[in-house]
Protein backbone atom coordinates (compact mmCIF):
# COMPACT_ATOMS: atom_id res chain seq x y z
CA UNK A 1 0.00 0.00 0.00
CA UNK A 2 1.50 3.26 -1.19
CA UNK A 3 1.48 5.93 1.12
CA UNK A 4 -0.67 9.28 0.45
CA UNK A 5 0.88 12.75 0.16
CA UNK A 6 -0.33 15.69 1.23
CA UNK A 7 -2.46 17.84 -1.13
CA UNK A 8 -0.08 20.50 -0.51
CA UNK A 9 2.80 19.12 -2.63
CA UNK A 10 0.46 17.73 -5.52
CA UNK A 11 0.27 21.30 -7.40
CA UNK A 12 0.36 20.09 -11.18
CA UNK A 13 1.55 22.60 -13.56
CA UNK A 14 -1.22 24.67 -14.80
CA UNK A 15 -3.88 23.01 -12.75
CA UNK A 16 -4.29 19.99 -14.55
CA UNK A 17 -4.81 17.42 -11.88
CA UNK A 18 -3.82 13.49 -12.24
CA UNK A 19 -6.33 10.98 -10.99
CA UNK A 20 -4.07 10.76 -8.09
CA UNK A 21 -4.42 14.23 -6.81
CA UNK A 22 -8.13 14.48 -7.70
CA UNK A 23 -8.45 11.54 -5.76
CA UNK A 24 -6.96 12.82 -2.45
CA UNK A 25 -8.82 16.19 -3.24
CA UNK A 26 -12.29 14.28 -3.43
CA UNK A 27 -11.49 12.50 -0.03
CA UNK A 28 -11.50 15.81 1.13
CA UNK A 29 -14.34 16.72 -0.09
CA UNK A 30 -16.01 13.73 1.65
CA UNK A 31 -15.21 14.52 4.53
CA UNK A 32 -17.40 17.21 4.87
CA UNK A 33 -15.41 19.79 2.98
CA UNK A 34 -16.24 22.69 0.67
CA UNK A 35 -14.85 22.93 -3.07
CA UNK A 36 -13.51 26.41 -1.77
CA UNK A 37 -12.42 25.00 1.63
CA UNK A 38 -10.21 22.58 -0.29
CA UNK A 39 -9.20 25.42 -2.57
CA UNK A 40 -7.98 27.33 -0.15
CA UNK A 41 -6.28 24.31 1.71
CA UNK A 42 -4.42 23.57 -1.27
CA UNK A 43 -3.92 26.59 -3.55
CA UNK A 44 -6.11 24.93 -6.43
CA UNK A 45 -8.32 27.00 -8.06
CA UNK A 46 -11.81 25.62 -7.06
CA UNK A 47 -12.66 25.81 -10.81
CA UNK A 48 -9.83 23.39 -11.57
CA UNK A 49 -11.23 21.02 -8.48
CA UNK A 50 -14.84 21.21 -10.00
CA UNK A 51 -13.68 19.94 -13.26
CA UNK A 52 -10.98 17.69 -12.38
CA UNK A 53 -14.48 16.11 -10.18
CA UNK A 54 -16.54 16.36 -13.64
CA UNK A 55 -13.66 14.84 -15.12
CA UNK A 56 -13.31 11.47 -13.47
CA UNK A 57 -17.00 11.07 -12.61
CA UNK A 58 -17.00 12.44 -9.33
CA UNK A 59 -20.63 13.26 -7.47
CA UNK A 60 -20.64 17.07 -6.68
CA UNK A 61 -23.06 17.59 -4.13
CA UNK A 62 -26.56 19.80 -4.78
CA UNK A 63 -26.95 22.86 -3.54
CA UNK A 64 -29.86 21.43 -1.55
CA UNK A 65 -26.91 19.34 0.18
CA UNK A 66 -24.22 21.35 0.37
CA UNK A 67 -26.51 24.12 2.46
CA UNK A 68 -26.87 21.19 4.67
CA UNK A 69 -23.38 20.65 5.34
CA UNK A 70 -22.51 24.34 5.90
CA UNK A 71 -25.41 24.36 8.37
CA UNK A 72 -23.81 21.37 9.96
CA UNK A 73 -20.83 22.96 10.02
CA UNK A 74 -22.41 26.00 11.27
CA UNK A 75 -21.17 28.05 8.44
CA UNK A 76 -24.48 29.19 7.52
CA UNK A 77 -27.52 30.44 9.73
CA UNK A 78 -27.55 33.16 11.96
CA UNK A 79 -24.62 33.41 14.76
CA UNK A 80 -22.58 30.47 13.40
CA UNK A 81 -25.17 28.19 13.13
CA UNK A 82 -26.80 29.18 16.34
CA UNK A 83 -30.02 30.59 14.72
CA UNK A 84 -31.78 32.04 17.81
CA UNK A 85 -29.01 34.13 18.72
CA UNK A 86 -29.17 36.37 15.25
CA UNK A 87 -30.07 39.65 15.41
CA UNK A 88 -32.75 39.50 12.72
CA UNK A 89 -33.71 36.00 13.46
CA UNK A 90 -37.64 35.58 13.49
CA UNK A 91 -38.36 32.52 15.01
CA UNK A 92 -37.89 30.46 11.60
CA UNK A 93 -41.05 32.15 9.80
CA UNK A 94 -41.32 34.52 6.75
CA UNK A 95 -43.30 35.95 4.43
CA UNK A 96 -42.54 36.06 0.93
CA UNK A 97 -43.59 38.79 -1.65
CA UNK A 98 -46.30 37.22 -2.69
CA UNK A 99 -47.43 36.78 0.78
CA UNK A 100 -47.00 33.32 1.44
CA UNK A 101 -45.88 32.36 4.90
CA UNK A 102 -42.50 29.90 5.22
CA UNK A 103 -41.02 27.64 8.05
CA UNK A 104 -37.59 26.98 8.53
CA UNK A 105 -37.89 23.05 7.90
CA UNK A 106 -34.76 21.74 6.64
CA UNK A 107 -35.92 18.04 7.05
CA UNK A 108 -39.34 18.28 5.41
CA UNK A 109 -39.10 16.29 1.69
CA UNK A 110 -40.58 19.57 -0.45
CA UNK A 111 -37.89 22.24 1.79
CA UNK A 112 -36.25 24.34 -0.39
CA UNK A 113 -32.61 24.34 -0.93
CA UNK A 114 -32.51 26.87 2.16
CA UNK A 115 -34.70 24.80 4.56
CA UNK A 116 -38.11 26.41 4.12
CA UNK A 117 -41.49 25.70 3.11
CA UNK A 118 -44.73 26.91 2.49
CA UNK A 119 -46.69 26.78 5.91
CA UNK A 120 -49.96 26.29 4.36
CA UNK A 121 -48.96 22.77 2.87
CA UNK A 122 -47.30 21.70 6.24
CA UNK A 123 -50.59 22.73 7.91
CA UNK A 124 -52.46 20.76 5.65
CA UNK A 125 -50.18 17.79 5.65
CA UNK A 126 -50.77 18.07 9.22
CA UNK A 127 -54.05 18.12 9.59
CA UNK A 128 -55.18 15.31 6.71
CA UNK A 129 -52.05 13.15 8.39
CA UNK A 130 -50.72 12.41 4.84
CA UNK A 131 -48.35 14.36 2.13
CA UNK A 132 -49.70 16.30 -0.59
CA UNK A 133 -50.04 13.98 -3.71
CA UNK A 134 -47.66 15.63 -6.56
CA UNK A 135 -49.24 18.01 -8.80
CA UNK A 136 -51.52 19.61 -6.64
CA UNK A 137 -52.05 22.84 -4.74
CA UNK A 138 -53.45 24.31 -1.69
CA UNK A 139 -56.08 26.81 -2.15
CA UNK A 140 -56.91 29.18 0.16
CA UNK A 141 -60.35 29.43 0.16
CA UNK A 142 -61.01 33.16 1.58
CA UNK A 143 -57.96 34.32 -1.10
CA UNK A 144 -55.68 35.90 1.84
CA UNK A 145 -52.24 33.88 1.61
CA UNK A 146 -51.64 34.17 5.09
CA UNK A 147 -54.87 32.85 6.47
CA UNK A 148 -53.40 29.11 6.87
CA UNK A 149 -56.35 27.70 9.41
CA UNK A 150 -57.07 24.10 8.26
CA UNK A 151 -60.34 25.22 7.03
CA UNK A 152 -59.85 28.17 4.50
CA UNK A 153 -57.22 25.37 2.83
CA UNK A 154 -58.71 23.27 -0.20
CA UNK A 155 -56.24 20.81 -1.99
CA UNK A 156 -56.79 20.44 -5.57
CA UNK A 157 -55.17 18.81 -8.81
CA UNK A 158 -53.27 21.74 -10.96
CA UNK A 159 -56.37 21.22 -13.73
CA UNK A 160 -58.97 21.85 -11.01
CA UNK A 161 -56.84 24.80 -9.34
CA UNK A 162 -56.41 26.48 -13.21
CA UNK A 163 -60.36 26.06 -13.93
CA UNK A 164 -61.21 27.67 -10.53
CA UNK A 165 -58.93 30.80 -10.62
CA UNK A 166 -60.88 32.50 -13.28
CA UNK A 167 -63.96 31.47 -11.41
CA UNK A 168 -62.90 33.49 -8.55
CA UNK A 169 -61.79 36.40 -10.77
CA UNK A 170 -65.04 36.91 -11.81
CA UNK A 171 -66.62 36.66 -8.43
CA UNK A 172 -63.66 39.52 -7.00
CA UNK A 173 -65.12 41.37 -10.08
CA UNK A 174 -68.36 41.07 -8.76
CA UNK A 175 -67.78 42.08 -5.39
CA UNK A 176 -65.77 44.58 -5.96
CA UNK A 177 -68.44 46.15 -8.32
CA UNK A 178 -70.88 46.13 -4.84
CA UNK A 179 -68.36 47.86 -3.13
CA UNK A 180 -68.35 50.26 -5.34
CA UNK A 181 -71.94 50.79 -5.43
CA UNK A 182 -72.33 50.72 -1.36
CA UNK A 183 -69.27 53.45 -1.38
CA UNK A 184 -71.19 55.53 -3.66
CA UNK A 185 -74.51 55.02 -1.46
CA UNK A 186 -72.53 56.04 1.21
CA UNK A 187 -71.31 59.38 0.21
CA UNK A 188 -75.02 60.34 -1.21
CA UNK A 189 -76.04 59.42 2.62
CA UNK A 190 -73.73 61.40 3.81
CA UNK A 191 -74.26 64.27 1.97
Amino acid sequence: MTKRKNPNELLSPRYRLSKEETDMLYDMYLSEMSILDISKETNIGSYAITKAFEKYGYKIRTKKEAYEVARKQGKIGGSRGKLDKANNWKGGRIIDTHGYIHLKIPDHPRATANGYVREHLVIWEEHHKKELPKGWHIHHINGNKSDNRPENLLALSSRKHSLIIPELSKRIGELEQELLEIKNELKQYKK
